[in-house]
């Protein structure tokens, strides 16, 4: 696989989980939590897949004496690295709002 090809991999695997992750806090408000549990994790199998081509890049990139820094892998990490943060924070939110809920009462 082409460095461009797994840098959009990464790209549109994260930013599909954060299209996941964003409509999961959509469910929250709605206080539908299974929704928006299925919703994580479905955001999880994406992330998972943005990893794999997250760690051959880094792995690529230890190995090669190319110094060069490619602004689509840069961009890609900044996809990935927002969608990870995303989902622990709403992953939290979900916990966070089913306890205080008053409709779970």
């Amino acid at each position: 696989m082409k460095l461009e090809e797994k840098v959009f991999g990464i790209i549109a695997e994260a930013g599909d989980a954060k299209s996941d992750i964003m409509y999961s806090l959509k469910k929250i408000k709605e206080g539908n939590y299974n929704e928006a549990r299925t919703l994580i994790s479905q955001s999880s199998k994406k992330l998972e897949s943005a990893s794999k081509i997250h760690i051959e890049l880094l792995s690529e990139a230890m190995n090669s004496k190319d110094e060069n820094t490619n602004f689509l892998v840069v961009h890609s990490e900044d996809h990935y690295s927002n969608a990870v943060f995303a989902q622990s924070l709403v992953s939290e939110l979900i916990d966070i709002f089913e306890i205080i809920d008053p409709r779970n009462k």
